[in-house]
């Protein structure tokens, strides 16, 4: 399988993609197979991996970790098999897998961990938060935040899960969904109560 061939500039010009599919389609059974039935495969691979963000300022290497069907992979695995795959994969991706978010990481910390053109394709965020950590009073929960705003750079997202270690109280839960709004626009947002919950 052809995973390496004389580039031109910019990479994956179409040219370039083309020449590699092409080259790959006479040495690979997999990728003889037609597109549809490859996204097919793309997307029952990634739809239930969930891809940890990690804000680096709390550790870890490169700001990400995976979880997957088998503890022993990660969902970019399938990415590194060639160029080919990862140029037809990676948009679902990054479009069906669940992105969880540590507790304090904001949008623009996952903006500046991922970059622009990969925020822009991510439909649906998980974020890890413990009423506990709030420092809110009763009286600053009952404050009214801005209006809706959104970060533009979140398009393509649909809707933002709040895991909590205790299922929230109703006045918490608006101001969780006001703040969520707020940072990520007007997304559904959903509340999971998940006592063993660690990122």
């Amino acid at each position: 399988m052809a995973t390496n061939i004389d580039m031109p500039e910019p990479s994956f010009a179409p040219r370039y993609v083309q020449e590699i599919a092409r080259i790959n389609q006479l040495n690979s059974p997999f990728l003889r197979l037609p597109a549809e039935l490859r996204n097919n495969i793309y997307e029952y691979y990634f739809s239930d991996s969930i891809t940890i963000i990690r804000n680096t300022t709390h550790g870890g290497d490169n700001g990400m970790s995976y979880k997957n069907r088998c503890d022993n992979t990660c969902p970019l695995n399938l990415l590194e098999a060639s160029r080919q795959i990862h140029h037809e994969a990676s948009p679902l991706f990054w479009s069906l897998a669940t992105f969880g978010a540590q507790h304090g990481t904001t949008a623009k910390e996952i903006k500046s961990l991922l970059g622009l053109r990969k925020c822009a394709l991510i439909t649906k965020l998980c974020r890890e938060d413990t009423y506990m950590d709030w420092s809110y009073s009763l009286e600053n929960m009952e404050m009214p935040l801005p209006p809706v705003v959104g970060v533009p750079e979140f398009r393509s997202l649909r809707s933002v899960c709040i895991l909590m270690r205790r299922y929230p109280s109703h006045t918490l839960r608006r101001l969780l969904t006001n703040v969520s709004r707020y940072e990520f626009g007007n997304v559904e947002i959903s509340f999971f109560e998940d006592k063993e919950l660690e990122f």
